[in-house]
């Protein structure tokens, strides 16, 4: 793509059974490639992070021993009935991140997708993206880091 081009409109074909439509994207895209610096990955889960490429263990990311977490207010919202049985309903309210240091240069932090989400703002917390599981469905790591937009 000529640089000129970079931010020219572009349309998507699409095809179903015997319709074909041109359909002009809504937003333009502008294809860049990052690389960011990190000096350090600090887990913050409570779980040893494996990296998988190509089916094999790259690297493994200890967990750093505090964990981030999303506060919750939990109340009792009634029950219903499984089985015969009444089982208890909650409704759980998410609140603030807790746990997760302030940003640092160089410092990039794993955390859970449920507390990347609350995050969208900050670029140096990610999550295990990609997840590689074994022949019985069991996670045995990730192929790459999400960060949430």
């Amino acid at each position: 793509m000529r640089n000129s081009d970079a931010h020219a409109p572009i349309a998507l074909r699409v095809q179903e059974e015997d319709m074909v439509a041109t359909v002009p994207l809504v937003a333009e895209l502008e294809w860049r490639s990052i690389v960011r610096q990190v000096d350090r990955i600090v887990n913050l889960t409570p779980h040893v992070i494996d990296i998988v490429v190509d089916g094999a263990v790259v690297a493994s990311i200890a967990p750093e021993g505090s964990v981030a977490r999303v506060a919750e207010t939990i109340r009792n919202d009634g029950s219903i009935a499984v089985g015969g049985v009444s089982v208890s309903l909650q409704l759980v309210e998410s609140q603030h991140v807790m746990g997760l240091p302030d940003p640092r240069p160089g410092v990039l932090y794993v955390v859970s997708r449920i507390v990347a989400e609350r995050l969208p703002d900050r670029a140096d917390v990610v999550f295990p993206y990609t997840l590689v599981r074994n022949d019985d469905g069991v996670v045995i790591g990730c192929g790459s880091f999400g960060r949430i937009g």
